[in-house]
């Protein structure tokens, strides 16, 4: 098995979420700790009430597809209106279209009823999501080169 930062990135997720910390957390501060180094508390914060498809009512958007959205927004985001963000709608869907193939669908109850076990809640789920999330931003920074320097460092796929 090999132990680059990527494997580190999704090791450290499950860890997170294997702390009682929700999905949506998890993802944000495994991959935001790495990519921006370390992640904004208030990006933390605001990644909590998506945990369990928002607010924990299942019934919306899976939390770890809300929080790799707000990784990306934080790594790539506009702060101006001036600013284009089509590439970066572009990032955000491909990764929500990955996400569709990979698990059929995405909102939190059908998965969390998939894929959580008693003793692991959505463990796999949250580390196969983080590896996917890392690949695409991985991908985005090869395919865009400007975009890649607004990354703390960068992790082998």
């Amino acid at each position: 098995m090999s132990h680059g930062p990527a494997d580190q990135i999704i090791a450290e997720a499950g860890r997170i979420f294997a702390a009682k910390y929700h999905c949506s957390e998890a993802i944000v501060i495994a991959v935001g700790n790495y990519y921006l180094h370390p992640v904004p508390e208030v990006l933390i914060r605001a990644s909590c009430p998506f945990g369990g498809g928002v607010g924990g009512c299942r019934e919306e958007l899976c939390g770890l597809l809300s929080g790799a959205t707000l990784v990306l927004g934080a790594l790539w985001g506009r702060t101006t209106s001036e600013e284009d963000d089509k590439w970066l709608y572009d990032v955000v869907c491909t990764y929500r279209d990955r996400f569709i193939a990979a698990y059929g669908e995405t909102p939190c109850r059908p998965l969390r009823d998939r894929y959580s076990q008693e003793d692991e809640r959505c463990l796999w789920l949250v580390q196969d999501a983080t590896r996917m999330l890392v690949e695409l931003i991985e991908e985005t920074a090869d395919r865009l080169p400007e975009k890649a320097q607004s990354l703390a460092q960068r992790a082998t796929v």
